[in-house]
């Protein structure tokens, strides 16, 4: 039947009305999706290489991010899309835990001549180690690859707005980094858990 959506208000309150997705992003709805930072132990960004055959931006360099199914969490979503992106056993259940939101911000894609009008949520993983390969079960119709980067090549790459990224530059990502500098670097204690 295809995943259905919930869609929402300008203030961010889901409105009852249900679509299914690809309906829904063409009509330009407001929806919620997320993007996930994956961070290891040598503040290293984990990014995927989005499958060639995926109808969005296909090929293009990302971080893990998906749709907020109709009646789920975000955290529901969150920890669904990364068991379904990199396999059941690459992050333990008990790391599930240390996912922080960070942010939020309406970005309308619209704008800058893409698809998409979205609520987007922010959430960082901060690990105490790096994954290992063999705990990795890449969903071959979502993901080719993923690799590590240095966290601040990484923000600079978005900074720089280097071809085939699909994180765009826009005004909301300065302060997303900072909110990040300060995770990464541990500068503070993050309150929302």
């Amino acid at each position: 039947m295809g995943e259905l959506l919930d869609i929402f208000d300008k203030r961010g309150n889901k409105t009852g009305e249900k679509m299914k997705k690809e309906e829904a992003i063409k009509s330009g709805k407001l929806l919620k999706a997320f993007q996930i930072w994956i961070i290891n132990s040598n503040s290293q960004v984990l990014v995927q290489k989005r499958a060639s055959g995926r109808r969005h931006d296909a090929g293009m360099i990302d971080l893990l991010s998906g749709h907020v199914q109709s009646g789920e969490l975000e955290r529901q979503a969150v920890q669904r899309e990364i068991k379904e992106e990199l396999g059941p056993n690459a992050i333990k259940q008990k790391e599930f835990e240390n996912i922080i939101k960070v942010g939020e911000e309406h970005i309308d894609f619209r704008d800058y001549g893409k698809q998409g009008n979205y609520i987007v949520p922010w959430f960082v993983l901060k690990l105490n180690r790096t994954i290992n390969n063999k705990d990795l079960d890449l969903e071959e119709d979502e993901v080719d690859s993923i690799q590590w980067i240095d966290y601040e090549t990484f923000k600079n790459m978005i900074k720089n707005k280097v071809p085939n990224m699909r994180i765009p530059k826009l005004p909301q990502i300065d302060t997303l980094l900072e909110k990040l500098d300060k995770i990464v670097y541990n500068q503070e204690q993050d309150q929302d858990r």
